[in-house]
Formats: C-alpha cells, sequence, structure tokens
C-alpha cells in the first residue's frame, strides 16, 4: 500500500512538532532553592518556583537556554545570577542551531545546581533525571 506524500509529511510535522520543555534545572543541593529566569521575549521575569532538594523541574514550553537572557537561583540567603557573562558560558555548553529548536529536533539542556553557589550547564542528560524530574507535579 502507497502513502501519500502529503499524509507521511503531515504525520512527520505533527510528530517534530511536539512539545518541548527544553530547559531543565537539577537541584542536586541538601536543600531546595526557588529559581526564576528571564526569557528575552518577554519584559518581566518568570514566576518564582521552588525546587526541592534532589529534583528537577523544567522551564516553560519552548524556552530554550538560546532565548534566556538570566536565570535567579535562591539559595537560602545567597542569590546566584545567571547573567550576560554566565549565560554565554550555559549556551555554549547547550549549543545548537535556530532550525534545530523551532522543529524540535535539539535536545534538552541541563543547569545543574549543586549547591553554596556552584552549577555547571549540559546537554548531556544527568543520570537519574527522570526519576527526580516534575516530581513535585505528580
Amino acid at each position: 500500500m502507497r502513502v501519500p506524500i502529503v499524509f507521511l509529511t503531515l504525520a512527520l510535522t505533527g510528530c517534530i512538532a511536539s512539545e518541548a520543555f527544553p530547559t531543565i534545572i537539577d537541584n542536586r543541593s541538601k536543600h531546595p532553592i526557588t529559581v526564576r529566569y528571564h526569557h528575552e521575549d518577554y519584559p518581566s521575569w518568570s514566576a518564582t518556583w521552588t525546587i526541592p532538594s534532589n529534583e528537577a523541574q523544567s522551564f516553560a514550553r519552548d524556552h530554550w537556554v538560546q532565548d534566556i537572557v538570566s536565570i535567579q537561583i535562591q539559595d537560602g540567603k545567597k542569590l546566584i545570577t545567571l547573567g550576560a557573562l554566565e549565560m554565554q558560558t550555559v549556551r555554549s555548553a547547550c549549543n545548537n542551531s535556530l532550525l534545530g529548536r523551532r522543529l524540535k529536533l535539539a535536545g534538552d539542556y541541563y543547569v545543574i545546581y549543586s549547591g553554596n553557589g556552584r552549577w555547571t550547564a549540559t546537554s548531556q542528560t544527568p543520570s537519574g533525571l527522570y526519576d527526580r524530574l516534575n516530581k513535585s507535579l505528580e
């Protein structure tokens, strides 16, 4: 049976255009943190939310690190701001093309917060992430 090319194209587009929650904060510290971020398309910061210890949360749908201006992490009384310089580091660790992001072919990006102001960024999925991702939403 032959499948019409239009049907195949629409099916593939539907698969590719699925929802993406590509930017994830992984809290590896020993206590909860609060997080908010500023996306270039919005005049205000996101709402602030709490990520419990040893859990991870994703940013809003289609909010890629390349479009994030700044991230703030409140760790107790300490406020860590990933501003322009730090976001360059995050973007270089999580580099991809605009086309890849728009077609949802680009991978997820992870900012791993280890506590006491220490963080790293990677495009490699942290071990055990899916056990910790969005646990508080269940």
